[in-house]
């Protein structure tokens, strides 16, 4: 455990399912240092999409369960909802947000990435565009709006590129500094193993699941959003959906919507 072995920080990515028992959740919790960060999955508002998406029944309900455990040993700070986009829970990105926003907990989503270089791997069939996602986020913005309802902030989903953003972005009006984020490190999500301050026992080390094989993007020279893209894409995306839906921006794009 995490305090036996003298960690003074750590971060627990779980189903959370299991900490719904009681008895599970104390011997868990009893043995994390103070500064610990709950990363809870939530895949949909609702428990017939959450379940669907995870493939067990109830496990929505028992969610709930361990996020309310949480929250009330821990606290909100200790606790983050964390999203990853397949086909059936990219309509329910906004609601996550507002999920997470009405109980104050940060929330982040990311696109989903192969655990192995295979065909059977589920990445394949759960997968949605990029195109998919941004048309799904924007119009369940407007969705709540339309109904009067608090509208979320903006959170980026962690893994779309720039320019597939761009062109729905400029016809929903929304200024660039709303969703376009230039960190110091852009990484292609799901290769961030490859960084040195990651440390696996030996026999993981080569394992595809840390270091997806990527392909890299043939516009990186001449898109001025090339500053804000990793300039690669996961091998598995490009032979599941090609790379059509990647257009390069040019400077005069750009301006206009300015």
């Amino acid at each position: 455990y995490a305090l036996e072995l003298g960690y003074e920080r750590a971060d627990v990515f779980s189903p959370c399912t299991t900490l719904a028992d009681l008895d599970f959740f104390n011997a868990v919790e009893t043995r994390l240092p103070e500064n610990t960060t709950f990363h809870v999955p939530l895949y949909g508002v609702e428990a017939a999409i959450h379940d669907r998406v995870v493939g067990r029944k109830g496990a929505f309900d028992r969610v709930m369960v361990a996020l309310d455990r949480l929250l009330s040993k821990r606290g909100k700070r200790s606790v983050r909802i964390l999203s990853v986009v397949t086909t059936e829970s990219k309509d329910q990105l906004v609601e996550i947000a507002a999920f997470a926003e009405a109980r104050d907990l940060g929330y982040s989503a990311h696109f989903a990435y192969p655990s192995f270089e295979s065909r059977s791997d589920r990445y394949y069939t759960a997968a949605p565009t990029q195109v998919e996602t941004a048309a799904a986020i924007l119009t369940s913005r407007k969705e709540f709006k339309r109904s009067g309802r608090p509208l979320p902030h903006w959170y980026l989903v962690e893994g779309m590129s720039p320019c597939v953003m761009f062109e729905p972005a400029r016809k929903a009006r929304l200024p660039l500094r709303t969703w376009l984020q230039v960190p110091d490190n852009v990484i292609l999500v799901g290769t961030e193993y490859r960084e040195d301050r990651f440390r696996h026992r030996s026999t993981e080390a080569g394992h595809a699941a840390f270091d997806p094989p990527t392909v890299p993007c043939p516009h990186v020279d001449v898109c001025v959003l090339s500053q804000a893209c990793p300039g690669e894409f996961l091998r598995a995306y490009v032979e599941r959906f090609g790379i059509d839906e990647f257009k390069p921006v040019t400077l005069k794009h750009l301006i206009s919507t300015l």
